[in-house]
């Protein structure tokens, strides 16, 4: 989930956990948001990680692909944009 640190993002990430959609990657530009929003999860029981990626840099987005299919949390096996682009 891409964006996830805060705003809409962060509701969907709380939401798709909550909901049973497997392990879900928190993006964020921000680590700290991130791993805020990964501290929520797991306190609910929840599995995720965090990840930090400046959507805007195609070379980020590639890598944070590589680093959450590395991972085994039980990932979905769907991207979910959320991130605002200014």
């Amino acid at each position: 989930m891409t964006g996830a640190g805060q705003g809409v993002g962060r509701q969907v990430a709380l939401h798709l956990a909550a909901s049973n959609a497997g392990g879900v990657v928190v993006n964020d530009y921000f680590l700290e948001r991130a791993n805020s929003v990964v501290s929520q999860i797991e306190g609910t029981g929840g599995k995720a990680i965090a990840l930090r990626a400046d959507v805007t840099r195609l070379e980020d987005v590639a890598d944070l692909v590589e680093r959450a299919g590395l991972r085994d949390i039980g990932l979905s096996r769907y991207l979910r944009p959320g991130a605002a682009i200014r």
